[in-house]
């Protein structure tokens, strides 16, 4: 995997301001900022640990993953299990928070189960990390753990509804800021369009159950891929 990132001023502050006062959410600190202008920077003592730029399009850290079907391993069966070992490659740049500059490495178990028109995914796993290339030094714990529970409901033959929960410990070890030191919840809502050839898009958005969480993402995806039937 080869993932590209391009990080632009934002558009949705007004939006998520009602939002927030709406529900009455907290609005973690938006107010201090010109609405929708482009911050994103990491400090400690005065020290960057990395400070992004806008604009252009990056390449981040890749991925290298390998597969082991332990059961179920057709995409007609109904229950299926694998091993996934995953490697990530620092090909990102990592003074300007497009990777960690280190070689990182994963190794999950992953499921799922298909009732028409519903699937569940049920994923976890381990994660060795290196430590950060970063100007400050960085206290990271060595492993972490994150697990996942999706479904996914096939509304016609090309669009698909989405929603998922995601959770993971911390990387960072006894940073004395409790978003960085705690562990992350996140929901996902999305839906996703079969545009043929191998072709998808997904559009989704997650909220935040939990400090360390990003507060609220709208995220766009295409992916291309060939399956087992060759399309």
């Amino acid at each position: 995997a080869l993932p590209f990132v391009s990080m632009n001023d934002g558009f949705l502050d007004p939006f998520l301001e009602s939002f927030h006062e709406t529900f009455g959410l907290p609005n973690y600190g938006k107010k201090w900022r010109p609405r929708d202008e482009f911050g994103y920077v990491l400090k400690k003592d005065g020290e960057a640990w990395f400070t992004a730029e806008p604009g252009g399009l990056h390449l981040v850290d890749s991925t290298l993953a390998a597969q082991f079907a332990l059961f179920g391993h057709k995409q007609t069966d109904h229950v299926t299990g694998s091993l996934v070992y995953k490697l990530k490659i620092p090909t990102g740049d990592a003074d300007h928070g497009f990777g960690s500059g280190g070689f990182d490495h994963g190794l999950f178990f992953v499921s799922r189960f298909r009732l028409n028109p519903i699937t569940i995914y049920a994923n976890g796993g381990v994660m060795a990390l290196s430590e950060p290339d970063t100007p400050g030094k960085v206290p990271y714990n060595a492993t972490t753990y994150g697990m996942l529970l999706a479904g996914e409901y096939a509304w016609s033959n090309t669009v698909t509804l989405l929603a998922q929960i995601n959770a993971t410990t911390s990387p960072f070890k006894d940073e004395g800021i409790d978003p960085l030191d705690d562990y992350s919840v996140q929901l996902v809502l999305g839906v996703g369009y079969d545009l043929g050839s191998g072709l998808s898009m997904e559009v989704a958005f997650s909220e935040d159950l939990s400090d360390p969480a990003p507060d609220f993402t709208v995220s766009t995806r295409f992916s291309w891929g060939i399956g087992q039937d060759g399309k």
